[in-house]
């Protein structure tokens, strides 16, 4: 009978440290262009998008709340230790992509893989 080859967790791990360095790319992205607007609006505080939209420091702010505390949390995703949280933090991760309307599709393969019991005893949980 055949046996399936054992998967290497390892290789799990270096697809959710891939998977974070593409989302720190993207969210940190959007964080400097949070903070350009920001800086624009400042050198021009009337400057404006377009007619009735809103002033470029509001849609600055916005994209820097919004960006920055998700590049940070991936920039933990990417250099997390073997640790039992470490574990639950990637299934987080994951799971917070499937929100961003272009990132499920990355984050369900990755998903597969970190959900292997392999992954799972690798990082000493249960």
């Amino acid at each position: 009978m055949y046996a399936a080859p054992v998967s290497d967790p390892k290789h799990a791990v270096r697809w959710l440290q891939g998977f974070c360095a593409a989302q720190l790319l993207f969210y940190g992205g959007l964080s400097l262009m949070g903070f350009g607007l920001v800086a624009t609006a400042a050198i021009d505080p009337g400057m404006r998008a377009a007619p009735g939209d809103p002033p470029l420091w509001v849609i600055g702010s916005f994209l820097l709340v919004y960006g920055l505390p998700l590049a940070v949390a991936h920039v933990v995703g990417v250099v997390a230790p073997r640790k039992p949280w470490a574990y639950t933090y990637g299934i987080v991760l994951c799971a917070a992509a499937f929100v961003c309307g272009g990132c499920w599709f990355l984050a369900i393969p990755v998903l597969i893989f970190w959900l292997k019991p392999e992954t799972r005893a690798y990082h000493d949980q249960g």
